[in-house]
């Protein structure tokens, strides 16, 4: 899952929100000094970022949806599959989340803007322009959609022929589909019981 997903996993108060936006900009061990500079729910939503992404690469429904992609560049198109599940989150949001999508988009966007001070350096000018592009609902036009793959292709070519996995994508968009809503409810009871043992008392 991409920044959508994870949101949308996360418990809706604003520390674990922005932690669940950070988990893939802080790098490394979380130490005490990262609990003492972020705070303990922030560092929550960093933890459960991370451990639905190593459940998520495990996940029967996730490995088939790269599969479908390529089995020959099987370690990046994971990186994609987070994309294109983004896609079918924001497509089908009414029917997966309680809040409307444009309500829950401008609450992370105003969270951003509140806590720009929080953003490692480096990850700023990304927030800025998921906020200035409307990322969170625009990921379900499949152009916009395009774009962003660009983006990632253009980003990764150095290391790997990437070419193709957008119009493999179109190809098996309803397999894939069907893949993202076999997988949502298992990630869904996944992120509720580490949620609870991370912190008894939050709910999501």
């Amino acid at each position: 899952m991409n920044y959508l997903g994870h949101l949308a996993l996360s418990p809706k108060a604003n520390d674990w929100q922005l932690g669940s936006l950070l988990g893939d900009h802080i790098k490394g061990y979380i130490t005490d000094d990262t609990e003492r500079t972020l705070g303990k729910e922030i560092v929550a939503g960093i933890r459960l970022h991370r451990r639905l992404d190593a459940w998520a690469d495990q996940n029967k429904h996730f490995v088939d949806s790269a599969m479908r992609l390529t089995s020959q560049r099987y370690r990046f198109s994971k990186i994609f599959v987070d994309l294109f599940y983004d896609h079918y989150f924001s497509k089908n949001w009414a029917e997966l989340h309680p809040e409307k999508l444009k309500d829950f988009s401008e609450g992370v966007y105003e969270l951003i803007r509140t806590n720009r001070h929080l953003l490692p350096e480096e990850a700023r000018p990304r927030f800025d322009l998921m906020v200035e592009e409307d990322w969170l609902q625009k990921y379900a036009d499949l152009d916009f959609l395009k774009i962003t793959i660009e983006r990632v292709e253009k980003r990764l070519s150095r290391t790997k022929d990437l070419s193709g996995i957008f119009e493999n994508f179109k190809t098996n968009y309803l397999a894939i589909e069907r893949d993202f809503f076999a997988f949502f409810p298992e990630a869904n009871g996944f992120a509720k019981k580490t949620v609870g043992e991370l912190s008894p008392n939050t709910k999501r």
